[in-house]
Parts: structure tokens; sequence; C-alpha cells
């Protein structure tokens, strides 16, 4: 019991030496600043680099070049876009106000809450309104007083009235089912 208690221990102290030495390595052997290169080429692609391009001189009308000190205390921050607005090219400026000039142009058209409400208690009268219509058509097929003509030879059989009636509960159906996709195609997602 003892022994295993004290290879216990021995492993645990050896656990945490072992760590203890990895975080002095790491952290001796991180430098406190390092510089980064921001490379800009002919075509305007950004890259970033901890190496300077090679023969800088040579290729200066192809790339451009500057280099950005990061601290530690720093590495995590990002400059204000004020504070590094001077190092944009002008055409990525104009494709960012574009941007931001299609942003306010989607949010006003967006519907307001009065037009989505609307919208939703139309689509429920018309959901309603098909119901409703297709009950009657239901109810309409069943036959009636009066629905039957007596033949001279005995029997019945359907009246004009019945059709007629009929056709009218089908066309109620019918104009009810448009109104029901009128009213979906309107719904509104934005104003143009």
């Amino acid at each position: 019991m003892q022994q295993n208690l004290l290879s216990h221990l021995a492993r645990l102290l050896t656990d945490r030496v072992i760590a203890a030495c990895l975080a002095v390595a790491l952290l001796y052997s991180s430098p406190s600043s390092a510089d980064i290169y921001r490379v800009i080429d002919a075509k305007g692609n950004i890259s970033f680099t901890d190496q300077p391009p090679a023969n800088l001189d040579q290729r200066s009308g192809e790339f451009s070049s500057e280099s950005i000190t990061v601290d530690e205390k720093s590495k995590n921050t990002s400059l204000a876009p004020e504070a590094f607005d001077d190092h944009h090219p002008e055409w990525l400026r104009e494709a960012q106000e574009k941007r931001q000039a299609q942003e306010q142009q989607q949010k006003a058209n967006r519907p307001t809450k009065n037009e989505i409400n609307a919208w939703k208690q139309s689509l429920l009268a018309a959901r309603q309104q098909l119901s409703q219509a297709k009950r009657a058509l239901e109810q309409g097929v069943i036959a009636s007083e009066g629905d039957f003509v007596g033949r001279a030879g005995g029997g019945g059989r359907p009246s004009e009235q019945y059709f007629e009636k009929l056709r009218a509960l089908e066309q109620n159906v019918t104009d009810a089912e448009k109104h029901l996709a009128a009213i979906k195609r309107a719904k509104p997602s934005s104003r143009q």
C-alpha cells in the first residue's frame, strides 16, 4: 500500500516538474515582439508574412510592403477603422462604401411588423375562406329535396338546379384557392 502511494506521488511530481519545465521553455522561446509584413501585389491582393519580401527594392513597381511591429500585449487587438483608413487603397474604400449603402438600402426595404401582421391576418382569413368553401362543397354534393327530378318510367335524375349549385360551389373553391395563392405571392419580403 505504501509502495503504491509512493509511486503515485512520484508520478504526480514528475508530471508537474515536466509541465513546469515546458512552461518555462515556452515562455523564454517566444519573442516579445515580432515584425509582420503586409505585402500588396500589383493586383491588390494583400498577404501577411513574418519574412520581408525578397528583393523588395527590385520589385518596387509590383509590390508595396510595410512592417508592422506586434508586441505581446496587442496581439489580439485591432485598430479602429479610422486608424488604418489611410493604408487602404481607394478601390477598397469604394467597395466598403458601396456595401454599406446596399446594407442600408436592404434595411430600409424590410417590411414593418404591421405589414407582416396584416399579411398574416389576410393569409389566415384566406385559408379559413378556402376551408369553408370546401366544407360547403362537401355538404352540397349530398342531395336534398328538390335536387332530383322524377322520370316518367320511374326513378329520378339530378335536376339542372342541382348541377348549377355544384358548379357554383366548385367555383367558390376555385376562387378561394386563387385568392389564397395571391395572398401567398403578396408576402411582404422587401419593398422595391
